[in-house]
Parts: C-alpha cells; sequence; structure tokens
C-alpha cells in the first residue's frame, strides 16, 4: 500500500481558479441569463478582494506608541520581541493574498477591478450592445463597482470607462433608426 499526500482545498486555495472561470466564461459567454449570473459573480470577487484587504491594513496597523510604553513597563524585553515575531509569522502565514501560485494582475483588488472594468466596457461595447438585459446588468455592475473603495485609487482606469461609457452611448445613438425602441432608450439612460 503506497501512502498519497492528501492536499487540503480551502476557498483561498481556489480563488484563482474562480476568478479565471469567472473572467473566462463572460468572454466567451452568449446567453444573458449567464451574462447576468457572471456579472454578479464577478463583482462579488471584487468587493470581497477590496474588503479582505481594507481588513488587512486596518488589522496591521502600527499601535499607538503610548500603548506601546505602556505595555513596555509591564513586560521585560524577550516577551515582547516574542509576541512581536509571532504575531508577525501569523501575518505571512495567514495573508489574504499567500496562494503558492505566480503573482499576477487578478491577484489584489486593484488589479481585478481594472481587469473587470476593462472586461465589461469592451463586451459592452461588442457583444452586449444589442443585449438589453446585459447591458443593463453590466451598467450596474459597474455603478457598483464605482462605489468600492480601493488602495490604490485606480484613476486612469476610472478615466478610461467615462471614456467607453461615453462611446457606448455614441454607438447606441448611431444605430439605425428601426433600432430606437424603449429598450435602445432605456440603455442609454442607464448609461448616464
Amino acid at each position: 500500500m503506497q501512502c498519497t499526500e492528501v492536499q487540503l482545498i480551502t476557498f483561498i486555495s481556489l480563488k484563482k481558479k474562480i476568478i479565471d472561470l469567472i473572467i473566462g466564461a463572460l468572454r466567451i459567454s452568449s446567453d444573458s441569463t449567464n451574462t447576468q449570473m457572471l456579472l454578479g459573480g464577478l463583482m462579488l470577487l471584487v468587493e470581497d478582494m477590496a474588503v479582505c484587504e481594507a481588513a488587512e491594513q486596518t488589522t496591521f496597523q502600527p499601535h499607538d506608541i503610548s500603548q506601546e510604553s505602556e505595555n513596555q513597563v509591564f513586560s521585560d524585553n524577550s516577551q515582547s520581541s516574542l509576541k512581536t515575531s509571532s504575531s508577525e509569522s501569523s501575518f505571512k502565514e495567514g495573508s489574504y493574498h499567500r496562494l503558492g501560485h505566480q503573482a499576477s494582475d487578478t491577484d489584489s483588488a486593484h488589479g481585478l477591478f481594472g481587469e473587470a472594468v476593462t472586461l465589461i466596457c469592451h463586451s459592452l461595447l461588442s457583444q452586449w450592445k444589442t443585449d438589453l438585459n446585459s447591458a443593463l446588468a453590466a451598467m450596474e455592475i459597474l455603478a457598483g463597482l464605482a462605489k468600492l473603495v480601493i488602495s490604490p485609487p485606480n484613476l486612469l482606469m476610472c478615466k478610461c470607462t467615462v471614456k467607453w461609457i461615453c462611446e457606448f452611448i455614441v454607438q447606441q445613438c448611431n444605430r439605425p433608426a428601426p433600432a430606437h425602441s424603449k429598450d435602445l432608450h432605456s440603455t442609454i439612460v442607464a448609461a448616464f
């Protein structure tokens, strides 16, 4: 009998695969219902990463100097150095971004935000331009992404997004007269 190693599967270990799966499916999906579900999943992933990164930043802020000086009075130096090294190692081991794979743009909220916005805007201008439900869902997701606090802010991506939305509006307005319907006008209003 041979012993095989058992590998633990956690959500964190599957995160990169889930991101790649959702982004890949959004690129090729032609069904409006699937597209809406995938957009919701992408929004959830970006929001989750942003919240986790914000929590990591606030959790590991330097302590107040007055509290440190009080702690040093009541403890000797060897114990405080042990506490420091212990907390530093738990930060490194428990970090949200240590997944055992190469770093890429989608490993941070900032990178995933840029990837998501670019994918949504390009799809909006190409494959979703005539699909009311997908276009409205994309506008809703862009509005939700705009409300997220991402550090550092991606100002260039914000400018590009506004430009792409304006291009989408122009594209919709330039459609032939028979295509002008309530759905088209609803899409243009949503874009504004």
